[in-house]
């Protein structure tokens, strides 16, 4: 069995000037051939931009995580600071009333 050519979409049209263009003119493969460079280029240029995107993604991630696990210890270092300051305001706290009372013992025995 024989395929049909395909149907030359020129024949039914009445502009004979059109008749018989099988490819496109050479000012529009040009053009074509330019847009199609332009954009293969975009798409290299798209992809570039997503890695390098990725890689500063990745690289501050770990610069947040980072500080975040600094600051943690920062947080648990400070807690136990304040711990220490309390306790030496509660002793020093203690050694004022013992000041207190033997100023007072002192007077007293005048």
């Amino acid at each position: 069995m024989f395929a049909t050519p395909p149907k030359n979409e020129f024949d039914d049209e009445e502009d004979e000037e059109f008749k018989g263009i099988a490819e496109t003119p050479g000012p529009h493969r040009a053009r074509l051939k330019n847009l199609e460079t332009q954009l293969s280029e975009l798409v290299r240029d798209k992809h570039h931009l997503e890695k390098r995107n990725k890689a500063d993604q990745s690289k501050y991630s770990n610069e947040m995580d980072t500080l975040k696990k600094e600051m943690e210890k920062y947080k648990s270092e400070s807690k136990v600071k304040e711990r220490e300051l309390e306790r030496c305001k509660a002793e020093g706290d203690g050694m004022r009333e013992e000041v207190s009372s033997a100023m007072l013992w002192v007077l007293a025995r005048r």
